[in-house]
């Protein structure tokens, strides 16, 4: 996937098994899905409420056409980092078949988490649950 700047253009390749020993909530999302749209404030506070505890919200557009992607993110301003899945690796390897699909990985890449649709209040009290029981650091060995 490629990860965007924040004002859309191209920065980087990455893969999310990058991202190991960190937290990561990933929605897929594409312009045409208002749900999609709709969770980007509340991704946005996800992150900011996560901040410096090692979570990173990702939000990877489905969508095959860059142009239609860029004008939905100049005129949204999601407020997360975003990724473009231009080859569909990511969507294939995690089967996404419907959108939005928000999945949470913990530290070592597994799902512990996935939901598809809109957040309600209590989905997001349940993402922010999942998320810190995923980010409490684990002790090992005796005291």
């Amino acid at each position: 996937m490629i990860m965007l700047n924040e004002t859309g253009e191209p920065a980087a390749k990455k893969n999310l098994s990058e991202y190991q020993g960190e937290v990561v909530l990933v929605q897929f999302w594409a312009t045409f899905c208002g749900y999609c749209k709709a969770n980007f404030p509340k991704l946005s506070a996800i992150s900011d409420r996560f901040e410096g505890q090692g979570l990173n919200v990702i939000a990877v557009s489905t969508d095959s056409n860059d142009g239609v992607m860029m004008d939905c993110l100049q005129s949204e301003n999601p407020g997360v980092q975003i990724a473009w899945d231009i080859s569909d690796t990511v969507s294939t390897a995690y089967e996404v078949s419907s959108i939005p699909l928000t999945l949470i990985l913990d530290s070592g890449g597994n799902i512990i988490h996935e939901q598809i649709g809109a957040y309600s209040s209590t989905d997001v009290e349940v993402l922010e649950q999942k998320i810190s029981t995923a980010t409490i650091p684990v002790m090992v060995g005796f005291i």
